[in-house]
């Protein structure tokens, strides 16, 4: 029994649906889908049958988050499972963190792990928050030197080793990031962009690759998703994943940046005086229809079909609710939802 068969026995006694978002015909372009798997505790011993389950729904990336906002894990552990589970998706990191191992370490998982599954593993990485980082010890005072730092030191390792250079994907959620992902990384994830930024932002990634003398990189989005026939429902969970986000900075920046000025004061506003409740009721369903895929299938896939409008190479689904929910029932109807079938050959 395969994986997925597995997951639907255990969610629905098999009779879910299985709704066929895309078929691929041989040599066709567009949109890859992929997930990005926050993996806690009480999760590690189905992550393997999740994988393969992921690769039957016909997706082409499953990527490990790390840290103590993910659940305590480590993303190359992680990846390394979804490596030993699949056989033609390509797995990896999504984020491994600037600093949390050093770049010689990360160049050798890069290469003992692309080895291993045939050269289908990619390492993205980013700076995460001082709110998360500070308590480890580990200071980030300039994340955009520090980011251009590991890189380079791992490109240097990575020249010494048999493997050659790893392909290396970048976290950006400003500008700044944007431009720098753009001259040195292999691709560039768009940590939770709002789709109206987006266009700006690929032209701007465009730009910065062609001063720097380089091909376009891969154009990564995140495509968080709240599935549910309820859309109130959808909008409640949108709305506490949004509010987790306005508590960091950059994330009050993007947000600005995006047009949602009014709002990010109210809920900046609200935040600053302890009252969670007036935050939620700021953040306005026109902000959350801007970044997250909310409501059934058929609105789900409207959603999605735009963020694909915009010309990103790969869409990574990251389920609602982010923490406290096992991973088959985020996952699984994702599966069934947006399954790819390829045409032979």
């Amino acid at each position: 029994m395969t994986g997925f068969v597995i997951f639907r026995a255990m969610i629905d006694g098999g009779h879910g649906r299985m709704g066929i978002l895309r078929r691929y015909e041989k040599g066709q372009e567009m949109s890859k889908l992929g997930g990005a798997i926050l993996i806690e505790p009480g999760n590690w011993a189905r992550l393997g049958a999740l994988s393969a389950a992921a690769e039957e729904a016909g997706w082409d990336y499953l990527l490990c988050a790390e840290g103590p906002f993910a659940g305590w894990a480590n993303s190359i552990v992680g990846s390394a499972v979804m490596a030993e589970n699949t056989e033609r998706m390509t797995v990896g990191t999504c984020i491994s963190i600037v600093d949390y191992r050093h770049a010689w370490a990360a160049a050798a998982a890069a290469g003992n792990l692309r080895e291993r599954t045939g050269d289908r593993y990619v390492m993205g990485f980013g700076v995460s928050h001082p709110a998360i980082n500070g308590p480890l010890g580990i200071v980030i005072d300039k994340p955009l030197a520090a980011t251009r730092r590991y890189v380079a030191d791992i490109r240097r390792f990575a020249d010494t080793m048999p493997w050659g250079q790893p392909e290396i994907w970048l976290a950006a959620v400003l500008e700044p990031m944007v431009r720098l992902a753009a001259g040195i990384a292999d691709g560039v994830i768009l940590h939770h962009v709002p789709l109206r930024l987006i266009p700006r932002t690929i032209a701007v990634i465009e730009e910065e690759a062609a001063k720097a003398g380089r091909p376009r990189p891969k154009i990564i989005s995140y495509a968080r998703i709240a599935l549910h026939e309820d859309i109130e429902e959808s909008r409640r969970l949108g709305r506490e994943v949004t509010l987790a986000f306005y508590r960091f900075p950059i994330y009050q920046k993007l947000f600005r940046q995006a047009g949602f000025v009014a709002e990010t004061d109210a809920v900046v506003a609200a935040l600053e005086r302890d009252d969670d409740e007036a935050a939620l009721a700021a953040i306005t369903d026109e902000l959350l229809d801007d970044y997250i895929l909310l409501g059934d299938g058929d609105r789900c896939r409207a959603k999605l079909a735009e963020f694909e409008a915009t010309g990103v190479d790969v869409l990574l689904f990251a389920p609602l609710p982010i923490h406290g929910a096992p991973l088959e029932p985020r996952f699984l109807p994702l599966f069934e939802e947006f399954r790819v079938e390829r045409a032979a050959g």
